[in-house]
């Protein structure tokens, strides 16, 4: 991404007493679905269905509560569809990178979200 996609602040130093609060960052690989098929024999065909496992990892991303998070093999298709509003529900904001690949066109880059911005 270009610098001018992100918004740089300056941080006031660190109180010399007070400890650095907490910060929680989770990462999830979602399995892109064009990769779904070299683990139906291991995890099954229901295991991986899209709407139940989009609800899990929905689920885990909620449990984890993280300040930062990142999603890798993410769909280009489901983005506006579905992770963007779900994870704007969940206090997200969001940005989707796809990398270029010479073989697939729009890549699996995750969008990156933080919460509250």
């Amino acid at each position: 991404l270009p610098d001018s996609a992100f918004v740089w602040e300056d941080c006031a130093p660190a109180d010399a007493g007070a400890p650095a609060p907490p910060l929680r960052v989770a990462t999830f690989n979602v399995l892109a679905d064009s990769y779904t098929r070299t683990h139906r024999q291991t995890a099954g065909a229901a295991a991986l269905a899209w709407e139940g496992r989009f609800a899990r990892l929905l689920a885990a991303i909620r449990r984890a509560n993280a300040d930062l998070l990142a999603l890798q093999e993410i769909d280009a298709a489901r983005v506006e569809l579905e992770w963007r509003p779900a994870l704007r529900a969940l206090g997200y904001d969001c940005v989707f990178a796809a990398r270029p690949h010479r073989r697939r066109p729009d890549g699996h880059r995750p969008p990156v979200a933080a919460p509250g911005q």
